[in-house]
């Protein structure tokens, strides 16, 4: 072989080499960036886990605060409604009836 077609083959070789370490760095490269995607995205999937259970535990503390205040002042109520019926019978039961009355007129057909 001649010397140019030495400088030739050499440089081909060369070449190959190159392109075949090239194409291993990047299927490493590729590899890494999907591991990381994966890492980022399972993270982020327990950090939205961890918010949407504490929310709902929030809520759930708060709903049932609310609804322990809603007993407690409907049960008030209904005491001073017991009360007031036991203090003054004769003008509950005449409440009762206006109260009858009221709705049987709003009940009845217009025609």
């Amino acid at each position: 072989m001649t010397d140019p077609e030495t400088k030739t083959q050499k440089s081909l070789t060369d070449l190959t080499a190159d392109l075949t370490a090239l194409r291993e760095d990047f299927m490493k490269l590729s590899t890494s960036v999907r591991d990381l995607v994966q890492t980022q995205a399972t993270s982020t999937t327990k950090r939205v886990a961890g918010a949407v259970g504490d929310a709902r535990h929030k809520l759930s503390n708060e709903m049932a605060s609310a609804k322990d205040q809603l007993e407690g002042h409907l049960g008030a109520m209904t005491t001073d409604l017991e009360n007031t019926i036991e203090r003054n019978p004769l003008l509950a039961v005449f409440v009762g009836a206006a109260v009858g009355f009221v709705v049987g007129l709003a009940s009845r057909s217009h025609k």
